[in-house]
């Protein structure tokens, strides 16, 4: 499995945006400093991963975030986070079960056809719900405790 993630630092309050086979190691490395584009920025949130089955499919989506379009597309997506609301919260003004139907995020879902990557969203805190993907922030001290 490859991912595509964005971090955002607590310091500046800056995204980053990267690409790994590894995700837990290269936040641990990012937490570290042991990453030279983000050393001296520091602690961070995982706030957005995506999933893909090939490398270079999530290079090239890596490639989209950091582009203009791309950054639009995770400001929307991370909207309600960035805006300071909790995780749990639903601040959809119809919530899916009010309305009966299934909350889809854009673009197909995150994870594409969600093979092989419910053992790292398990292992990294994220919870599903009001049937969407959203993704957990995560802090370093969460991670130690997992």
């Amino acid at each position: 499995m490859f991912y595509t993630y964005v971090l955002k630092s607590l310091k500046d309050n800056k995204l980053y945006t990267g690409s790994s086979d590894n995700l837990r190691k290269r936040f641990i490395e990012h937490i570290n400093n042991q990453v030279l584009s983000t050393k001296g920025r520091g602690s961070f949130s995982l706030i957005y991963y995506e999933a893909c089955l090939n490398k270079l499919d999530a290079l090239a989506r890596e490639k989209y975030l950091k582009s203009g379009r791309g950054k639009k597309y995770i400001k929307a997506r991370v909207k309600y986070y960035l805006q300071g609301l909790e995780t749990g919260a639903c601040p959809v003004p119809n919530p899916p079960s009010a309305s009966g139907g299934r909350l889809q995020p854009p673009g197909g879902g995150l994870f594409g056809t969600g093979r092989g990557s419910a053992g790292l969203e398990r292992s990294l805190g994220v919870r599903e719900i009001a049937g969407s993907n959203p993704v957990a922030p995560m802090s370093y001290s969460a991670l130690k405790r997992s």
